[in-house]
């Protein structure tokens, strides 16, 4: 096994830490994130209609909650795509260096 190869093999294995480790594990923690988020937000508004009495807005709320999580969501995902693609050819131009 010669240095180029090692080379490649450590490309290829920083390449698989930056798609699962940071990209995709980045993307989990936002969608998760605000998720979480939502449901404390929804949580809140659950309280604040029971003690008040008033639930007027509730349905507009969860609506907007829906939504917003919808596009975190579709975003995110969009820009996990692009950066793994990105990340790829950089490490194929990489690669391809040593050869």
């Amino acid at each position: 096994m010669d240095g180029k190869q090692v080379a490649r093999g450590g490309i290829t294995v920083a390449e698989t830490l930056l798609k699962y480790g940071l990209i995709q594990g980045s993307g989990m923690v936002i969608r998760c994130g605000t998720e979480a988020a939502g449901v404390m937000v929804k949580e809140a508004g659950s309280l604040a209609s029971y003690f008040s009495g008033c639930s007027l807005g509730s349905g507009i709320g969860d609506f907007m909650l829906k939504k917003s999580q919808e596009v975190v969501n579709t975003g995110t995902k969009t820009l996990e795509k692009g950066s793994i693609f990105l990340l790829k050819k950089a490490a194929d131009k990489a690669r391809n260096g040593l050869s």
